[in-house]
């Protein structure tokens, strides 16, 4: 049982450092990208332009909430 525990540990660190080194690597994408100048403006366009990505995805997965589930109104 023990033995079984810690190999579950160590797999699930494993897991926790790929993804880890995974960001990393992204991040440091998305800084190369910025000091070539190749980025955008953050504005209420770009934040509605992800809003309404996200919630098409949702839609797609069945799984978007309404307003009222936000706001913990039955």
């Amino acid at each position: 049982m023990i033995r079984e525990g810690l190999r579950l540990l160590r797999e699930k660190d494993e897991v926790h450092q790929r993804k880890l080194q995974a960001l990393r690597h992204d991040i440091q994408i998305g800084l190369d990208q910025a000091n070539r100048g190749e980025h955008s403006s953050f504005d209420e366009k770009a934040i509605e332009a992800i809003r309404s990505k996200g919630r098409k995805r949702l839609a797609g997965q069945g799984k978007l909430k309404t307003s009222t589930e936000y706001s913990g109104r039955d």
